[in-house]
């Protein structure tokens, strides 16, 4: 799947999330509930990838989205307008899933471009020279697909037997980030050598 130009600018540092992300974007007009599904695992990747990323980060006991995004030095760190939006985008995921109102593609939409305010925030901070190749960039939502609606949306099973295919493909590839970030740490030393 090619990745949305709207999300690849966080560069392979958080691959995961730009693959959901994707996923959100082309199910906003079709599935807006699917939509807002990917959008949520899209914020999770991303908050998560971000903890592996900044060592400033400490890691929290319970392994879920609340718990990583209530943790004190996450608070800490990211400005509170950042945290809102992020928070935003948890609980509309939270109440597409587990809502039994459908969210509109309007909705969706809204979900989306607080995804990328969050991913911006990210971009600027820990993507190299972030802040200057992302210095004033919107979400052009004119790149997201016009589908008609879906008569046939994802149903609530399907998104939880997405999501658990979704998190056990990300634990499988997890080993392999792993090995990668170890191997440009280490790149990295042997260059200022």
């Amino acid at each position: 799947m090619e990745t949305s130009e709207n999300f690849a600018f966080v560069g392979e540092r958080f691959p995961f999330f730009k693959e959901s992300a994707t996923r959100a974007e082309l199910q906003a007009y079709a599935d807006p509930r699917a939509s807002c599904f990917h959008a949520r695992h899209a914020l999770e990747r991303l908050v998560i990838r971000l903890f592996k990323v900044d060592k400033s980060l400490n890691q929290p006991t319970v392994n879920n989205l609340d718990a990583y995004m209530t943790e004190p030095s996450f608070l800490s760190l990211v400005p509170q307008i950042v945290w809102e939006k992020a928070e935003l985008v948890r609980k509309a995921g939270n109440s597409a899933v587990h809502g039994k109102k459908a969210p509109k593609p309007e909705t969706a939409i809204d979900v989306l471009r607080q995804l990328f305010d969050v991913a911006y925030w990210v971009g600027r901070t820990y993507v190299e020279d972030g802040a200057n190749k992302l210095a004033g960039r919107t979400y052009d939502e004119s790149l997201v697909p016009r589908v008609e609606l879906s008569a046939s949306p994802a149903s609530l099973q399907e998104l939880d037997a997405l999501k658990a295919q979704l998190d056990a493909a990300e634990a499988t590839n997890q080993e392999k980030q792993e090995e990668i970030d170890r191997l440009r740490e280490l790149l990295a030393g042997y260059k200022q050598e």
